[in-house]
């Protein structure tokens, strides 16, 4: 597990008639029987190349949100406003946002015409590192039957369900949908039944809402915040990563594997990149066939997350009683050799990316704290084995 805080463009939508009628909205067209589509796949999370009047933007590809474009694509294609109403990211966080129609859409091949949005703009210099100018979202997506290979980093489409042999593969896993068409799959976990959203939008592997018989698993607990929505990172709070002996789907169970609590239940990415996975709005189903082995993922971690504010990188989660010397508001000014003073937007994002901690075992770092400075070696750590 990386000391990386986790992204998810989770949204909800107040019920309504409008909003619901736009998010139905939309016909795709394709000029062969499957489409390809080149995913980028940078921080556990899938990128696409969409183009809207001749200009190319870097949309997210997020079966968890609904089809999002910045306000300054609103305003640049001259769209207008077909309704209004309160967004609720994967923090919990509201707002009130645009809703509006994007007549055309160019993805690959394929062309996308009347397709519902929510105008928003991406505050968390996370996003925005990520040069991100929307999202692709579980409405749009639901158009088309979907196969995606983050191994390959390719995303078909067809309009036949059976072009994708979906009887072959090994998990069938039925779902229902919001409003927004995300997918929605029941579950049990911790012995409690739960509805799940499919999120190729969330970089984590699962998280769920804390269980109330925390005492009878293995856990480690860190304070701090940890995740990142589209309206900014979650409160600072006690969060936990749990070791569950089962995680069950419909007839399949997942056995010893790491949750993480949050605000929301997701199925994230460091999951689905286990597979090729096949979505059928039709039929409301998922399929996967498994291609690797890293569902049993070891809890191995320095202890601590950071963010970057600023330019500046900040500790902001700490395991709790543990002998980290780390505190809260720490100001990172070097790991190993490598400096983070005097950074500028472009390196800062380098970094936030590339963690030059995830590739060693052991690391010096250099911190401040109310005007002092210190140093500190520290070991990662192996929490849970498997």
């Amino acid at each position: 597990m990386r000391a990386l805080l986790l992204l998810s463009f989770l949204m909800l939508l107040t019920n309504c008639n409008t909003t619901s009628k736009i998010f139905d909205s939309g016909q795709a067209e394709l000029k062969n029987n499957i489409e390809t589509i080149e995913l980028d796949y940078i921080s556990d999370m899938p990128f696409v190349k969409v183009n809207i009047q001749g200009k190319t933007y870097n949309f997210l590809f997020d079966t968890g949100a609904p089809t999002v474009i910045s306000s300054q694509i609103f305003q640049d294609l001259g769209l207008k406003k077909k309704a209004q109403g309160k967004v609720t990211d994967s923090q919990k966080n509201s707002k009130q946002q645009i809703f509006t129609l994007i007549p055309e859409m160019h993805v690959g091949a394929i062309t996308f015409h009347d397709i519902g949005a929510i105008v928003l703009d991406f505050e968390s210099p996370e996003f925005k590192c990520l040069q991100m100018d929307g999202i692709l979202g579980a409405n749009q997506m639901a158009k088309l039957f979907w196969r995606i290979d983050y191994s390959k980093r390719t995303a078909e489409a067809t309009k036949t369900r059976t072009s994708f042999m979906p009887d072959r593969y090994q998990y069938e896993l039925p779902f229902t949908t919001k409003d927004t068409k995300t997918p929605v799959i029941a579950t049990e976990l911790f012995n409690r039944k739960l509805g799940f959203t499919f999120d190729t939008g969330y970089s984590g592997f699962l998280s769920t809402i804390r269980p109330t018989d925390l005492d009878q698993y293995d856990y480690i607990s860190y304070k701090g915040s940890k995740s990142v929505g589209a309206f900014g990172t979650s409160k600072q709070d006690i969060f936990y990563q749990i070791k569950a002996d089962d995680f069950k789907i419909h007839r399949d169970t997942f056995r010893n594997i790491i949750v993480e609590t949050g605000a929301s239940n997701l199925i994230g990415n460091k999951f689905l990149k286990n597979f090729v996975f096949i979505l059928d709005w039709w039929g409301n189903k998922v399929y996967l066939d498994a291609i690797g082995t890293d569902l049993r993922p070891s809890l191995k971690t320095y202890g601590f997350s950071y963010r970057f504010y600023e330019n500046h990188p900040i500790i902001s989660s700490v395991v709790e009683n543990s002998d980290s010397p780390l505190q809260i508001g720490d100001i990172i000014l070097q790991i190993n050799n490598r400096s983070f003073e005097n950074l500028n937007e472009e390196a800062s994002c380098k970094y936030m990316l590339h963690r030059i901690e995830n590739d060693t075992d052991s690391i010096h770092i250099k911190v401040k704290r109310n005007n002092e400075v210190s140093n500190f070696v520290l070991h990662r750590q192996e929490y849970f084995k498997f």
